[in-house]
């Protein structure tokens, strides 16, 4: 919901891809221990999709497109 709240309900790609193996990776490697789907996601894919911010959820919930297209993303920091 925090992050959520920054995009301007414009779908959001949030550092992860789901595979056609129906795994999800982060860009970091790490391992996922959070998911938060709309209902009925994940779903089979035949090619790898990234993982964005719904629009039409009013609390961020989680789905799967294309990876090709441009959308917005967010970025982790460290706090140093």
């Amino acid at each position: 919901m925090f992050v959520f709240g920054f995009t301007g309900g414009v779908y959001t790609w949030i550092g992860g891809t789901f595979s056609t193996a129906q795994t999800i990776e982060w860009v970091t490697e790490e391992t996922w221990s959070y998911t938060k789907w709309i209902p009925g996601y994940p779903h089979n894919v035949t090619e790898p999709q990234c993982l964005g911010l719904s629009t039409w959820t009013p609390d961020g919930q989680w789905l799967h497109v294309s990876c090709p297209s441009y959308n917005m993303y967010v970025c982790e920091k460290d706090i140093v």
